[in-house]
């Protein structure tokens, strides 16, 4: 297996090995031959209470339902190559991700990349972490493990960091999902919600954007 340096520290904690050659040109999810990408994202930005407050409830259940519609959309596809088809359902790889990270700091009056920033964000990450681990075990429960399974171990990297509870749902019923979760750059869904794309920072509050639409200012509503 042929993997560039850049991606080797990350492919040692995937679930799933595959032998191929990896193009690292871009990409947010490393996949396996023939499969698609199957990508949703959080706005972190209406994850808060008025108050600024991370209304955890709402993002437990954000996290559930967005879980289920991922995989059920490997079942629902209309996939133009049966090889295609055939892959996706044997690894069920999924891709929940967030976006408006930046907004949400702003709004919670965290400075980007400031201690008091990074240990919130750990917090933050680590349950969706493990609420998206617990979804996918209970998934698997109600209708099966991903077929993968069968055939390699699940890698405990990340269920370690996992909650108790949600290591033993993930040991007892195995993952619907080979790959569950993905931060993607979300630039264009992300400008249709005027938030910020991903996890990055605002570079400018204020900017030029010329496209099919025609050249037109961009203001952020987060100013």
């Amino acid at each position: 297996m042929k993997i560039s340096k850049i991606f080797k520290p990350f492919m040692k904690h995937k679930n799933y090995y595959k032998t191929s050659i990896l193009n690292v040109d871009c990409g947010e999810q490393p996949l396996p031959e023939n499969t698609s990408c199957n990508l949703g994202s959080i706005n972190l930005k209406e994850m808060l209470h008025e108050n600024a407050e991370v209304n955890w409830d709402l993002l437990d259940s954000t996290i559930k339902v967005g879980r289920e519609y991922l995989d059920q959309a490997i079942d629902t596809e209309k996939y133009f190559h049966h090889e295609i088809e055939k892959n996706q359902s044997y690894y069920r790889n999924i891709g929940l991700g967030v976006m408006a990270y930046a907004d949400m700091l702003i709004l919670m009056k965290l400075k980007y990349g400031s201690k008091k920033a990074l240990e919130f964000t750990d917090d933050l990450c680590l349950f969706i972490l493990d609420k998206s681990y617990k979804y996918s075990a209970l998934l698997a429960k109600k209708f099966g493990k991903a077929p993968v399974y069968k055939d390699i171990k699940i890698n405990e990297y990340y269920i370690n960091k996992c909650s108790k509870e949600t290591q033993e749902l993930v040991r007892k019923y195995g993952l619907r999902n080979s790959a569950i979760l993905s931060i993607a750059p979300t630039g264009s869904i992300a400008m249709l919600l005027n938030v910020n794309g991903g996890i990055e920072p605002y570079y400018q509050f204020q900017y030029e954007r010329n496209d099919v639409l025609g050249k037109r200012i961009i203001v952020p509503q987060i100013i």
